[in-house]
């Protein structure tokens, strides 16, 4: 690339940037101040969140009534009758009238 262009490089890389030094660190920038607190209401919503969600989770994995368990074996010993909900044929069966 050097040799296409008729210049002669010096510290200046092919996109006018000076090459990287690595004799030197980098500058260290420091980060910028937090923002200041939310006043009001807005200052709890994000919390208020956390803790609902939190409580909500909680109380549906300790309080879960499944009652599938209960309907398959109850189905399985025979307890229960098998009845078949297919409606598919019902739909045949209003057409013909």
């Amino acid at each position: 690339m050097q040799k296409l262009s008729g210049r002669k490089s010096t510290s200046a890389s092919i996109n006018w940037r000076n090459k990287v030094d690595y004799s030197k660190p980098p500058p260290i920038i420091p980060s910028p101040p937090p923002p200041p607190p939310r006043e009001g209401v807005r200052r709890w919503v994000f919390p208020a969140t956390l803790v609902t969600t939190a409580v909500l989770t909680l109380y549906v994995y300790y309080n879960n009534q499944n009652d599938s368990y209960e309907y398959w074996n109850a189905m399985q010993s025979g307890e229960i009758a098998n009845f078949d909900f297919d409606d598919d044929d019902d739909f045949e069966d209003e057409d013909e009238d």
